[in-house]
């Protein structure tokens, strides 16, 4: 007489299983978000994160309602000014500011970068992206509040999400790192 093991015997493996293959395939798409298309807030031009390749790039994600955004998107305009478009001599740098606000106009985030002169590429995030950045660095990337931003290098290695205030000399600082070979 042959035994049947139960359904709940097996469920420990299937889990198993299913666990591995999520990692797996979680793992292929874990910088999707590079890939995933924006549009140019300004001009209407389509681009990803990945087109900026070959350049420092720093992404702060935001609000317009945000008065700590605005904060640090000041303290990364003069770190702009400082830096005069080149990270290292020959590197370029650019600077990509996401709004994470749902269905926000383009032409609002256009208007809200030209009254605080802010001479960044400014994109709003679909709920795509915003589910990309999520599964990337975790909730914390979509809370405009603790002005969340992240850098990759010329080479397109992604550094880790980092929160809460940099002074300008401290984005100098982080960008020319990111230039380093």
């Amino acid at each position: 007489m042959r035994r049947r093991r139960s359904w709940i015997a097996r469920l420990p493996t299937v889990l198993a299983l299913v666990a591995w293959l999520g990692a797996a395939a979680g793992q292929a798409d874990v910088e999707a978000w590079l890939e995933h298309p924006l549009v140019d807030a300004a001009s209407g031009e389509p681009f990803t994160v990945r087109d900026l390749e070959g350049s420092v790039v720093l992404i702060e994600t935001m609000a317009t309602w945000c008065s700590n955004c605005r904060r640090q998107l000041g303290h990364l305009a003069e770190a702009a000014a400082t830096l005069g478009g080149e990270a290292a001599p020959g590197i370029p740098v650019a600077y990509l500011v996401v709004s994470v606000e749902r269905g926000l106009d383009p032409a609002a985030l256009t208007a809200y970068a030209e009254r605080h002169a802010l001479p960044f590429r400014f994109a709003v995030a679909d709920d795509a992206f915003l589910r990309l950045l999520a599964e990337r660095f975790g909730r914390t990337v979509l809370n405009p509040p603790s002005t969340p931003h992240v850098i990759v290098s010329p080479t397109g290695a992604v550094g880790p999400l980092t929160t809460g205030f940099s002074s300008p000399a401290e984005l100098v600082a982080s960008l020319t790192a990111a230039a380093a070979p």
